[in-house]
């Protein structure tokens, strides 16, 4: 292979410089850079997926909210979390799905996860003793789960959520910005879906940061919207078409406290002072 033939061809420069590294470092390095090469490639695409995704909702519907925006809710409001995964991209912020899914629902408080913690920080439980432990150990039988390979693995993460425990007692909730860092759009904020009628509903993104919050008491939470249900979508759009018109009433419209809704209310001053929506 000419060198000078791999300058005129990226695929093959690409290829060439693969090769080299692989004389020089060795398979297991060159494995290692292929997969860091992948995993940014993945995440540009992520991006760009939810960016599109903006753009398209914007043609279908007035009021669509930023897919990175946060809200403050209270976790007790969080009481259901869904059954199965509604979407294949379950952690891509921004989706607007119709169908039932926000209809079969159990409680977040009889989760594993939410049992587990339970146990540990409020039982005095030791983590090996708690069901949440033992779940992890019985499903790593078919394969990695929450990130865990081998025991060893879901001994570190029970020993994180005891880090992350004690930084919520002492700090609360805080946001990436607080914490001296970028917001990605994969930072663990709790993940929530919006049903039909406004319902928050655990997307199932967040679990011990979720369990710790009901467990302390905390009263709010800062949270990320995954999917909102297509008719919740229309009643923003409803909102915000009475408030363009002046036609809204606090009082003869429950929703308005909604924390989802809160972002078109914000235009009330701009459209009285003259302010478009």
């Amino acid at each position: 292979m000419e060198h000078s033939d791999c300058r005129l061809n990226p695929q093959m420069s690409l290829i060439w410089r693969a090769w080299r590294f692989l004389q020089r470092e060795g398979a297991g390095a060159l494995a290692r850079q292929a997969f860091r090469l992948l995993r940014s490639r993945l995440r540009l695409s992520r991006q760009r997926r939810i960016v599109f995704r903006h753009f398209l909702n914007r043609l279908r519907f007035r009021a669509v909210a930023d897919p990175h925006k946060v809200i403050w809710v209270r976790p007790d409001d969080i009481e259901f979390t869904v059954v199965t995964s509604i979407t294949a991209i379950p952690t891509d912020p921004g989706q607007v799905r119709g169908g039932s899914w926000d209809l079969d629902l159990v409680r977040v408080r009889d989760t594993v996860k939410y049992l587990g913690v339970r146990q540990h920080f409020e039982d005095g439980v030791a983590w090996e003793q708690t069901c949440l432990f033992g779940w992890l150990v019985k499903h790593l039988a078919q394969g990695p789960v929450d990130r865990c390979h081998d025991v060893e693995d879901v001994k570190r993460r029970c020993n994180s959520i005891d880090v992350l425990y004690r930084s919520i007692v002492e700090n609360g909730f805080l946001l990436p910005s607080e914490c001296g860092v970028r917001d990605d759009g994969r930072r663990d904020f709790v993940r929530v879906h919006i049903g039909r009628s406004g319902q928050l509903i655990f997307s199932g993104g967040g679990n011990h940061r979720l369990a710790i919050a009901k467990l302390l008491g905390i009263e709010l939470i800062p949270v990320k919207v995954v999917v909102r249900h297509k008719q919740w979508q229309q009643l923003r759009d409803k909102v915000a078409t009475q408030l363009r018109e002046g036609s809204l009433r606090d009082s003869l419209n429950p929703d308005v406290g909604h924390p989802d809704l809160q972002d078109i209310l914000a235009f009330r001053e701009k459209t009285r002072t003259g302010g478009v929506l």
